[in-house]
């Protein structure tokens, strides 16, 4: 079988395409929290928690990538 020409190039640039956004994403949540507060839905509760734990789970998301 050919291998195609640029597709493992492609395959970092969007590796380190999800990386970026999933790091700078879940360090965002740690930085500028009220932004997602309201994204939360108001019958969950600990919002500030769970804001804080979507954070980690994105950054170790990134990380495991």
């Amino acid at each position: 079988m050919k291998k195609q020409i640029g597709s493992s190039l492609l395959k970092k640039i969007g590796f380190i395409g999800l990386f970026l956004v999933y790091f700078a994403g879940g360090i965002n949540h740690f930085v500028s929290p009220e932004v997602y507060w309201p994204l939360i839905p108001p019958y969950l509760f600990y919002i500030i928690e769970l804001n804080l734990l979507s954070g980690l789970f994105e950054v170790l998301l990134a990380v495991g990538l």
